[in-house]
């Protein structure tokens, strides 16, 4: 049996264009892929089953944002294991199948390792691998056993913060996060296709996701605390791209401190747009 067999790849898209044929370059050969485009784009989806005809795309109605839209593959799911990816990245077979094997040595310790080379906290676990609290989901192989235990990621959250609000439920069930230094993963660099509506909606996203994730698991006060912070930062840099008339990121502010006042009184992230 092969070992791809256990392995199911989900990965949730919005106008992804030409990034992610790279991205199933080379992993197409994995029986499982599972692809949800956010932006209901029927183009996209006759051209990757023309090219690909045994990969399950789906189309959404709305954008659904990342949490939810693989949530939403999730539950299509019977492998013991998922490789969520995004369009843009770009990683190896022989990388998945580094993941897999260390994944299946920890037995029932683990419920994470990823790919990736930003990380923090990290503690030397052995000489591949590094034991981390949180980290950024760029190629992360998840037990699909211990993510139902925590019901997939936070519906509540659009963009920013998902990964780790993952990490930290998986280590509150006492289950390890593991980083492989030998597993490769690259990011394809690449612009939105509306830069300008995209970095207004991010700025949103984040402030609204700041104050929702140091809450939900530092309690409220260091939600304030750290909110009021970037708050605070945020106005007086507004101040300064006033002063040199910077349009563009004046905006960016403002959206910013917008989504952490909207975050006060929301309890889920509900501004979307198109970028």
């Amino acid at each position: 049996m092969s070992v791809y067999s256990d392995i199911s790849i989900c990965i949730v898209t919005y106008k992804a264009n030409d990034k992610i044929y790279r991205c199933l370059k080379n992993i197409y050969k994995i029986n499982k892929i599972f692809i949800l485009d956010n932006s209901q784009d029927f183009n996209l989806k006759k051209k990757i089953k023309k090219k690909y005809p045994k990969i399950n795309f789906f189309l959404s109605k709305k954008n659904l944002g990342y949490g939810v839209g693989n949530n939403y593959l999730l539950r299509k799911i019977s492998t013991k294991y998922v490789l969520i990816l995004n369009p843009d990245v770009d990683i190896k077979l022989a990388s998945i199948k580094k993941l897999y094997i260390e994944a299946e040595m920890q037995k029932n310790n683990l419920a994470l390792i990823c790919a990736t080379y930003k990380h923090e906290n990290k503690v030397n676990f052995n000489e591949n691998l590094f034991e981390v609290s949180k980290t950024a989901f760029l190629a992360p192989l998840i037990n699909m056993k211990e993510f139902r235990k925590i019901n997939f990621f936070d519906k509540n959250i659009f963009m920013y913060y998902e990964d780790w609000d993952v990490c930290y439920k998986f280590i509150k069930n006492n289950k390890k996060v593991l980083l492989h230094s030998k597993a490769k993963a690259k990011h394809i660099s690449g612009k939105s296709s509306n830069a300008e509506n995209y970095n207004r909606l991010r700025n949103f996203h984040y402030g609204w996701a700041t104050y929702y994730f140091y809450k939900k698991h530092y309690g409220l006060f260091l939600g304030i605390f750290m909110s009021t912070f970037i708050i605070i930062k945020s106005f007086l840099q507004f101040i300064y791209y006033l002063i040199i008339n910077d349009k563009a990121l004046i905006q960016n502010k403002l959206m910013l401190i917008f989504g952490i006042l909207k975050s006060f009184r929301e309890k889920k992230d509900f501004f979307r747009g198109e970028y």
